[in-house]
Formats: structure tokens, sequence, C-alpha cells
């Protein structure tokens, strides 16, 4: 999975999807296993891991979590 400010990649079995952020749902982190869960149109939800270390506190403090935070906001995720 690759996460940037403009399209997400997906990779599942050898295939690559694109989306934008626009055809996210949702898209929250569970702060005690440090796991994201995304919900994208007409798909089933999609669990992935952070890149950099997440904290109970301070949430995923990473360039990916950052990211995601940013578009949250600016998409009223």
């Amino acid at each position: 999975m690759c996460i940037g400010k403009s399209k997400i990649l997906i990779a599942d079995h050898r295939k690559e999807y694109e989306y934008t952020w626009l055809d996210v749902e949702e898209i929250s982190l569970d702060r005690f296993f440090g796991i994201y869960k995304l919900k994208i149109r007409e798909k089933p939800h999609i669990y992935f891991s952070s890149y950099g270390a997440v904290t109970w506190l301070f949430g995923d403090v990473s360039d990916m979590g950052m990211i995601i935070e940013k578009m949250k906001r600016e998409l009223n995720l």
C-alpha cells in the first residue's frame, strides 16, 4: 500500500489498484494495535499497518500519518 497526497495505491495478489482520496469513505487508526482501517467505495474494508511508530498518546507521527490526518481534515472523513 502506498499513500500520497493525491492517490492511494493498493497491491492485491500482484495487481495494483489506484484510487483518489475522493474514493475513500472512511479511514481510522486503532492506536492500541497500530493498524489502520480503510473503506473505499464499493470495496470491503482494508486493514494495514503504519510505516512508522504508532503511540497511544500521539498516534501515527510518520509522514504517512501526517498525510492521512491532513486529508481527513480536508475531506471531512
